[in-house]
């Protein structure tokens, strides 16, 4: 994310009201899962393509602040347990052998640092929650689910969609086809891009979040339609 890209993060949470002392905290926080994510396992792979679990964090920060501003009932959320949970929620990628544990062992980083820093354990207990379960999408539909869970998770899906998943599609394409082909890329479109922009709004919840996604595949489809049209041939 740019120096410019940021600056615009920032300017929304003093939007929101966070205070610079908040701030600050945050970077911190930022600086901190930066560096349990610079790791070789988590920023290097076989790909070749770059894709890392802290840009990708950073992003989903943005969409936590985009889908709280639009929230409508705002009482609800407690906005530096969602930010704070946002920040920690993919923190324990450099430490997994098996991702799929990676939210339940990043709670318990989450929890050791926030305890260090003073955090009340009540606040300590929300977020850990929040970060421990960000990945269970069962539960999006529950009505029991807390809306700052629903942000979360909400913003973590609309990550990597619409214009940037068309970008990672062609990546997905290229590497795994060694007849790469623009008439391949566009089949995988149809096949996968689509698909999976159609099918995953059903796991969205938010009014807000399901405006964002519906914005998001108006740009694929319109995408996909005028590549395909470019591809076509006379006769």
């Amino acid at each position: 994310m740019s120096e410019q890209e940021t600056n615009q993060q920032e300017n929304l949470m003093q939007k929101l009201g966070v205070s610079e002392e908040d701030m600050e905290r945050y970077r911190e926080m930022i600086a901190f899962v930066e560096t349990c994510l610079d790791r070789p396992r988590v920023r290097q792979s076989h790909r070749p393509y770059k894709y890392d679990r802290f840009t990708h964090t950073k992003r989903v920060l943005s969409w936590t602040l985009r889908l709280y501003e639009a929230w409508e009932n705002k009482a609800r959320v407690n906005l530096d347990s969602l930010i704070v949970a946002t920040i920690f929620h993919d923190s324990a990628y450099c430490v997994c052998e098996d991702l799929s544990e990676h939210a339940q062992v990043g709670a318990k980083l989450t929890g050791e640092y926030l305890y260090s820093i003073g955090y009340p354990q009540e606040q300590i207990t929300e977020i850990c929650d929040l970060v421990g379960n960000h990945s269970r999408k069962d539960l999006m539909h529950d009505g029991a689910i807390s809306d700052s869970l629903v942000i979360l998770m909400e913003a973590d899906y609309l990550d990597d969609m619409g214009a940037q998943g068309i970008v990672m599609d062609v990546w997905y394409e290229a590497m795994d086809n060694p007849d790469c082909s623009f008439e391949s890329i566009r089949d995988h479109f149809i096949k996968y891009t689509l698909c999976q922009q159609h099918e995953n709004r059903a796991m969205l919840r938010s009014e807000a979040a399901l405006r964002f996604w519906d914005e998001k595949t108006a740009l694929v489809e319109k995408f996909v339609a005028e590549y395909t049209r470019d591809l076509e041939w006379p006769m």
